[in-house]
């Protein structure tokens, strides 16, 4: 496969995850807005607390495997079916003892009945979830996001209709567990059906330990680290939750729904790119580095405008739920400045990992979470919900420094270039936001985006923060994909 092939695969593959991820985004957000209002912020801390602290255990039904697989099986597609197999019948086995320690330990925190049911409800999702992800793994290693894409859309869009009809005629909170179940379950059965019509593979429950031995000592540093990316993602939720109640967590779960909505972008990236990170690390070492430049451009190019132009329009933004969220304005301005450090995280963690240095990534992650945890229990209590969005900045931004310092040691880009892109991405990001400050009083929030976004690129174009042959590239591989062909 030549490198403009490969190039077209990875940008058709991005394309499809960035369609699906912002439709599903867009969902998702909407659907959050409308139950946000409808229960209120105690209500959206106990979802949300219930949703995070299940998340955390979600590690320990996959155990790492789901990478590996993807790895593994893009480096020989022979063996998806063997590998597949096996990991699906020790993930039965691991879904029982994950269910059993769930209920153990909420039980022992003694939270009211009604966080505990929508714990449950959460724990069932997480095990439809983890077997969905085993089979969108093998499609990964093919390189075929097609299917995740229209799968995720779809398990939204359930979620969506039973979650408003649900509230509608029961207005009972619960209804909030039983639309995820309903979504997970559709995306299950989806995902089940395309992996043996499409993928010509018959999913069985058949453990071959001499394949789990060889996967399962290759997915311990992902594991860990699987670990430790869930306690980094999940653990302020649940520690500002116990430490502050449910109406803090309600609050900081405005800030933390709309930073975490955008990182569609950084998702799919990965998503596509990790394959060709695995890839190239055995056959070019070149192509290797220019993929990973070429994807700090990208990331850069993107998230800036978006982190400076919801700092500016925090306001607007939360004003829309509800004035009971206006105490979510400040967490939503500190924990959107990290939005470009959590970008850039995405690609390299991908890229340690593609690369095995997933020892190193785990390491990292280890470290990012000791530096988390002991950030929130020494903010939360004296800032509150602000607290925990300070430390999740923060963390970002460490994980960032000691991230970058890995990246170096594998591939050799153009640090100048880089730098130089960045300083001409927050130069343009700045006088946008200055410009969206000065008229988001007169002019209504919905023009100020388009026009902010369309100001933003006119500016970074007339500074020459791209080229003429990135466009080029940028129509080739994502509007008129017909001129490559496979």
């Amino acid at each position: 496969m030549t490198a403009a092939v490969q190039e077209n695969k990875i940008a058709r593959n991005t394309t499809y995850l960035t369609v699906a991820y912002i439709l599903q985004k867009i969902l998702s957000f909407s659907y959050f807005l409308y139950y946000a209002r409808y229960i209120g912020y105690v209500g959206t801390g106990k979802f949300t607390f219930a949703v995070s602290f299940v998340t955390i255990f979600g590690i320990l039904v996959d155990l790492g495997l789901s990478p590996v697989l993807i790895r593994e099986v893009a480096r020989v597609n022979e063996k998806a079916e063997e590998y597949l197999s096996s990991i699906l019948g020790l993930k039965l086995f691991l879904s029982i003892i994950s269910l059993l320690a769930i209920y153990i330990v909420i039980n022992f925190l003694g939270k009211p009945a009604e966080s505990m049911h929508l714990v449950y409800l959460a724990a069932l999702v997480m095990v439809l979830d983890s077997f969905t992800l085993s089979f969108y793994g093998v499609f990964r290693a093919y390189q075929n996001l097609k299917y995740e894409a229209i799968g995720s859309i779809f398990n939204q869009i359930l979620v969506l209709l039973v979650g408003i009809v649900g509230l509608h005629f029961t207005h009972n909170i619960l209804i909030l567990g039983a639309a995820v179940i309903f979504g997970s379950l559709g995306n299950f059965l989806y995902a089940l059906i395309n992996i043996i019509r499409k993928a010509e593979i018959i999913p069985k429950i058949k453990i071959n330990f001499n394949v789990l031995r060889f996967l399962l000592k290759i997915a311990m540093p992902f594991f860990l680290a699987g670990i430790f990316v869930k306690l980094y993602a999940y653990i302020d939720i649940v520690l500002l939750n116990i430490m502050k109640g449910d109406s803090y967590a309600g609050w900081y779960a405005v800030a933390y729904k709309l930073t975490y909505s955008i990182q569609f972008v950084p998702i799919a990236f990965n998503n596509a790119i990790y394959p060709a990170f695995s890839r190239y690390f055995v056959a070019s070492k070149e192509l290797l580095a220019r993929t990973f430049e070429n994807a700090f451009f990208y990331l850069i190019t993107i998230s800036l405008p978006i982190s400076l132009g919801i700092f500016v329009l925090a306001d607007k933004l939360t004003v829309i739920l509800s004035k009971q969220y206006e105490q979510s304005i400040p967490a939503l301005q500190v924990s959107i400045l990290g939005l470009t450090f959590i970008f850039l995280n995405f690609i390299i963690g991908s890229l340690l990992n593609a690369c095995n240095r997933q020892k190193i990534y785990m390491i990292n992650m280890g470290l990012v979470v000791v530096f988390n945890v002991l950030a929130n229990i020494l903010l939360i209590p004296k800032l509150n919900h602000v607290g925990a969005s300070l430390a999740a900045l923060l963390s970002a931004i460490f994980l960032f420094i000691i991230g970058i310092y890995w990246a170096n040691k594998i591939v050799k880009y153009d640090k100048i270039r880089v730098l130089e892109r960045f300083l001409k991405s927050f130069f343009s990001a700045f006088v946008m936001a200055a410009l969206i400050f000065i008229f988001k009083k007169e002019v209504s929030f919905y023009i100020l985006i388009p026009l902010g976004t369309i100001f933003y690129f006119s500016v970074l174009f007339l500074i020459r923060g791209f080229t003429k042959e990135e466009i080029v590239n940028f129509y080739y591989s994502y509007v008129n994909r017909n001129n490559h062909k496979e």
